[in-house]
């Protein structure tokens, strides 16, 4: 239910009306900018965007009131829709910051891992459960770049960087398949397709993290939840492991040295032909007590 306002030039000369809902696209967020509507009772909350053309569209980012349920369905001609998103409930504390919202993959299987890409001209969004809806802004985000971040232990900001437990076995159907046990660990977050990633950790220097005589002792392994049927596709949440096997490193070496790492995209996952960096983080500082660390799940792709 939109108010609407209209736009004069001096002299009356020309007119236009301005609906209040296209607040939502002007990069403002000032409550002057903010698009106010209505709920009629028993129905639900419909806003449309035409994009006025084909576009690919993985996302949206949504800064406003909480939403108590959101539907986000798109469509090519305005008349079949595909519901990318159903039945949302995570949209709170989006009044200060956006809160992004990723399209569900195609395949009923794959929807709690993998991002969905969807061809789309109009977007749809459905909200239920709110009388009244402030929207400061929207956007709306195609496919996006890779990305790397290290993992932190528990609430605080200290790295998830120690040493294991315990030996970790990543594939039952491989003996050889094992992470020992006093191997240095690094963890880290992904967003990118495991079979064309790799990441690599550098020091201070540009050092690679376990080279030794010329030659690098540590290991990686990409971890991701494997479809049912299909290829691995885009996540947007996986899991990596950087490690380096006893008798290749020293806890007197590691104590405060400072790592960044790098993930690197292929072309070829056989050859590796192609290789590019397409994300990096912020260094980070190994601590000077190396906690334990225990490993657990065997869902992974190397």
């Amino acid at each position: 239910d939109p108010d609407t306002g209209y736009n004069t030039t001096p002299g009356n000369v020309t007119q236009k009306r301005i609906n209040s809902i296209e607040r939502i696209f002007d990069g403002k967020t000032e409550e002057d900018f903010v698009y106010h509507g209505k709920v009629l009772p028993g129905k639900a909350g419909e806003i449309t965007i035409d994009l006025h053309k084909q576009e690919q569209l993985t996302s949206l980012r949504y800064q406003g009131s909480d939403l108590a349920k959101l539907q986000v369905e798109v469509s090519s001609d305005g008349t079949q829709w595909t519901t990318v998103k159903a039945n949302y409930t995570e949209c709170v504390n989006a009044q200060t910051n956006y809160k992004t919202i990723w399209f569900d993959a195609v395949k009923e299987e794959e929807k709690d891992s993998w991002i969905g890409t969807y061809d789309a001209r109009y977007l749809r969004l459905r909200v239920e459960g709110n009388e009244e809806v402030s929207i400061k802004e929207i956007e709306l985000c195609g496919p996006s770049g890779d990305n790397l971040e290290f993992m932190t232990a528990g609430d605080s900001n200290t790295p998830a960087v120690g040493v294991l437990k315990e030996d970790y076995a990543y594939d039952a159907a491989n003996p050889s398949a094992v992470i020992p046990a006093g191997s240095l660990l690094f963890t880290g977050t992904y967003k990118g397709n495991p079979a064309y990633n790799m990441v690599i950790l550098y020091d201070q220097d540009g050092n690679v993290i376990g080279a030794k005589d010329g030659n690098v002792e540590a290991e990686q392994i990409i971890f991701a939840e494997v479809p049912e049927n299909g290829q691995l596709g885009e996540t947007s949440n996986g899991t990596w492991v950087y490690y380096i096997t006893p008798g290749n490193w020293m806890e007197e070496t590691v104590k405060g040295l400072s790592v960044r790492g790098e993930l690197y995209r292929v072309d070829d996952a056989k050859t590796l032909e192609g290789e590019r960096v397409v994300s990096d983080t912020l260094p980070i500082s190994v601590p000077d007590v190396l906690p334990d660390i225990t490993l657990t799940g065997t869902t992974f792709k190397k």
